[in-house]
């Protein structure tokens, strides 16, 4: 009869040596980890803190974005600016996306962008604003500056010369248009002034025989042309991309019963200046 306490002795040993063998080789484990996705961030708008518009044209503004991204400059993918009229709500030029400037370092880069003020636009403090987007699609929250655009008070004139034709002493020359276009951003009135007309041997048809209706052209309220600067206030000629009025000028020249008037060609000038209105 076998000893079932031997038995049980042997089942155990034999338990404990499968144990104590490894198998062969190595074994390896996964890692994992999540990177969070941090918001970029507009942290500097650079442009000039005064505009001053072009006369009749269009005035360039540059301007560079400063863009920061906890997971790299790489992970920006763009930079929007807006520009709003004075009001601080109105858009004034719709969001356009700056450009890189290729200076890309650590968690920064920097975008470059223009835009075009018209001569015409209201003057004011204009605001800028940037929005960077990373490439998760999350942005940053909006980043402003301010620059001021100045008033622009200015004119041109349609004519460089007015031509009063052939006259006879004691006649009036036909009307001729001179257009005053305003080319600033603010209304206008004008001065006008002038000089007598002279032959260059010393007789003369004096600046207030010019004469000039600033209305319709009819000369039912025609003015004297002065020496000294005169404000035609009433003017009001309003801002905008093609503003014009027109001014309309005749010559009254004396007669020989008023003074002596000799033959030959008689010159002067009219000036037109810039009133803001």
């Amino acid at each position: 009869m076998m000893d079932s306490r031997r038995t049980s002795v042997s089942l155990v040993a034999a338990l404990f040596m499968a144990v104590l063998v490894a198998p062969a080789g190595s074994a390896a484990v996964d890692t994992k980890a999540v990177v969070g996705n941090l918001v970029p961030e507009v942290t500097s708008i650079s442009l000039p803190v005064s505009v001053q518009p072009l006369a009749g044209g269009l005035k360039t503004v540059n301007v560079t974005v400063t863009a920061v991204d906890g997971n790299s400059f790489q992970d920006l993918v763009s930079v929007d600016i807006t520009v709003y009229k004075p009001d601080g709500t109105t858009v004034h030029i719709a969001s356009a996306g700056a450009v890189s400037n290729g200076d890309g370092n650590g968690v920064a880069e920097s975008y470059d962008h223009s835009f075009g003020m018209q001569f015409h636009d209201d003057p004011g403090v204009y605001t800028v604003t940037a929005v960077a987007t990373d490439s998760q699609g999350a942005t940053s929250t909006p980043f402003s500056a301010n620059f001021t655009y100045e008033e622009l008070v200015a004119l041109a004139l349609s004519a460089t010369a007015v031509d009063f034709g052939t006259l006879d002493p004691g006649t009036r020359s036909v009307s001729s248009t001179v257009g005053v276009t305003n080319k600033g951003n603010v209304k206008l009135d004008i001065d006008t002034s002038g000089t007598d007309l002279t032959d260059g041997s010393g007789h003369a048809i004096g600046v207030e025989r010019v004469k000039y209706d600033l209305t319709n052209g009819t000369f039912t309220a025609e003015s004297n042309l002065t020496a000294t600067p005169y404000t035609n206030s009433g003017f009001d000629l309003a801002k905008g991309a093609s503003s014009s009025k027109n001014s309309h000028w005749r010559l009254d020249t004396p007669s020989g019963d008023e003074q002596y008037i000799p033959a030959g060609t008689y010159q002067g000038t009219v000036t037109i200046s810039a009133l803001k209105g």
